[in-house]
């Protein structure tokens, strides 16, 4: 008989995801992350509370659909470029190389997976399961699916320390999804045979993805990405579906792996571009999906069942401890690249738990691997991990900068130094001078110009000593060539340092710094551009090198279907804005006054701050 859809529930829990963003934000002194809030309010109105949410297939197929389209999300957020070699990486030291985003995720997971394995062990001795390998398992999760939105949230997830967490949980719940489902297909008595099928989502993924760049080239994809037709998102969705339909003739457990693969190609075929695509889906999936899946997460767990039984309330602060010790033990590594709060942060966001925990115990209740106890705890254990894991980050991570707030050191008094520190100083808030030559200290304090210490020649121990290792940027520039070159390299050779100016002039130190991924400015040539660019372009050139600080360089992205197909002289924006260059998908475009916009495009462009940002403000309109 057909199921009639009870829409009342539906209402109750859209209603909850509208208001509850709402509330947590308005909570005094207390930072919860809204995925907590959600939670949370599923428990009062579910099974554990209220009980106003009744069971339905369709609302369950929609929880479902929601976690698989957070899954595709996670995927479409990974940053491929933070896994390409960094210029002169071949010449980075070992330190560098083993501190890279994909090399500490692996190396925490490592790690956790000993962990758990030993702790798992303890438990089966104590009979409490009959898997240690299953068990060893489940403890070494990791919610990706919470780890994604409380990035986002935090604007974390662009950063490099956001990219190494989300790279930590991802090797975490990719690799424990995989080895869970080859465990839970042998000890079901499945054959290899059916449980190396898995294989073919991987080739169906480098199929389909060969396929899938070449659509994404056609002219006709491109007029068609907006407006009623909206393409790229009915192609976004149909690689969803394609994935899941795949996966799940493999298990339900499979589906997760199939719905961030079709993320992954989406971010593949998306690199390096930043069309709409992204922020449409998100809206898509934050707006509706995935607030339905984790509000159901509270609605069908079952408090009363598991306070009637000791065993389950016994098991539950060992399994805490074990789920936090697994993680946090092996986040120290983050130590050798971030600082303490982040180091710590992370190890406990990465200490969530959700779906696959619960997923993972139960199919090893189902094989009789884990009494219905253990189970009871662990569903428990990933209530209370995802409920206070993502409170601790956000209380000790530390906040995201804004380009205004970027930490800059200028190193040197020479007569470039001087110059560039004055003008940075009129962009940025955080600017520190520094000087070296002890001869020069007259100008320390008339024009808050600091000493470095007298281990200038360790430069690493002197910035550290000044508190500045948290410095974004970093530019060499002493009248000392031999000096310039030896404080660059200290840099580069730390896995703190990324973003390192010098100038050079011996064509020799130039190369060896380029190599280890220092930015290199040759005086000359950089005399030579600024002819070049002033005969070529004398209006920007006398915007920007202008001694008053009454302009503004920065750039914009065009999402505003009313500008699409418009000439640049047709532009409702200010004649005193001139607009530099175009970024469209991998190319840089020199725009004239006939260029036509598209959608994604990223527009550079300079002139007096308030025009600038209602050009800005005038792109962004959707």
């Amino acid at each position: 008989m057909h199921q009639e859809f009870n829409y009342i529930s539906l209402l109750i829990i859209t209603l909850l995801a509208f208001f509850i963003p709402l509330l947590v934000t308005k909570l005094p002194r207390i930072s919860i992350p809204i995925v907590v809030g959600e939670i949370v309010a599923g428990m009062i109105v579910g099974k554990s509370g209220l009980n106003l949410i009744s069971d339905d297939i369709y609302l369950t197929f929609l929880s479902d659909f929601g976690f698989a389209y957070l899954m595709f999300l996670s995927g479409l957020e990974i940053d491929f470029n933070l896994m390409q070699n960094r210029p002169g990486s071949e010449k980075q030291s070992l330190r560098q190389k083993l501190t890279s985003p994909v090399m500490l995720g692996i190396g925490v997971f490592v790690m956790t997976l000993g962990m758990a394995f030993i702790i798992s062990y303890g438990l089966y001795q104590a009979d409490f399961v009959k898997s240690v390998i299953l068990m060893g398992l489940i403890l070494s999760t990791t919610s990706l699916g919470v780890v994604v939105p409380i990035l986002k949230e935090r604007r974390s997830l662009a950063t490099e320390f956001g990219q190494t967490i989300l790279m930590a949980a991802l090797i975490a719940d990719f690799v424990t999804m995989l080895l869970i489902t080859f465990v839970a297909s042998l000890k079901s008595g499945g054959s290899t045979a059916e449980t190396l099928l898995i294989l073919t989502l991987f080739v169906a993924f480098f199929f389909i993805y060969r396929i899938s760049k070449l659509f994404s080239r056609w002219e006709l994809i491109e007029k068609l990405a907006d407006a009623t037709s909206q393409i790229r998102v009915r192609g976004a969705f149909l690689l969803i579906l394609v994935f899941i339909a795949l996966a799940q003739q493999m298990g339900k457990e499979v589906i997760i792996l199939g719905a961030f693969l079709a993320g992954v190609i989406i971010s593949l075929l998306s690199r390096g571009q930043t069309g709409k695509i992204h922020e449409k889906l998100d809206a898509i999936g934050y707006g509706f999906f995935i607030p339905i899946f984790f509000i159901m997460v509270g609605v069908n767990f079952e408090l009363e069942q598991l306070l009637s039984s000791t065993r389950a309330l016994l098991m539950v602060p060992i399994l805490i401890l074990a789920a936090y010790l697994v993680k946090l033990i092996p986040s120290l590594l983050f130590r050798f690249r971030y600082n303490w709060r982040e180091t710590m942060s992370g190890g406990f966001l990465l200490s969530s738990r959700l779906s696959l925990i619960i997923a993972a115990s139960a199919i090893g209740y189902e094989l009789g691997l884990i009494d219905d106890s253990i189970n009871s705890a662990v569903v428990l254990v990933a209530v209370i991990t995802v409920t206070l894991s993502p409170m601790i980050f956000n209380r000790i991570a530390e906040p995201v900068k804004t380009e205004d707030e970027k930490l800059i050191v200028v190193i040197g008094v020479s007569e470039t130094g001087v110059y560039l520190a004055k003008r940075l100083k009129g962009i940025y808030n955080d600017v520190v001078h520094l000087a070296v030559d002890q001869r020069k200290s007259g100008l320390v304090g008339e024009t808050g110009i600091k000493r470095l210490p007298e281990n200038k020649d360790n430069i690493t121990e002197a910035l550290e000593k000044l508190g500045l290792t948290k410095a974004d940027v970093v530019v060499v520039a002493t009248e000392i060539e031999d000096y310039n070159q030896k404080v660059a390299q200290q840099l580069a050779e730390h896995p703190r340092f990324d973003e390192i100016y010098a100038v050079i002039r011996d064509e020799d130190y130039a190369y060896q710094l380029e190599e280890l991924g220092v930015k290199v400015v040759r005086p000359s040539m950089a005399t030579e551009l600024v002819i070049e660019n002033h005969i070529r372009n004398p209006l920007a050139f006398s915007l920007i090198t202008q001694e008053r600080q009454e302009t503004s360089l920065k750039e914009g992205i065009v999402i505003n279907p009313m500008l699409i197909g418009k000439a640049i002289r047709e532009l409702p924006i200010s004649k005193e804005i001139l607009i530099l260059s175009i970024s469209r998908d991998d190319d840089s475009i020199v725009p004239h006054g006939k260029t036509r916009l598209r959608m994604g495009d990223r527009i550079t462009m300079v002139g007096p701050p308030e025009d600038v940002e209602e050009a800005i403000q005038l792109f962004l309109q959707s």
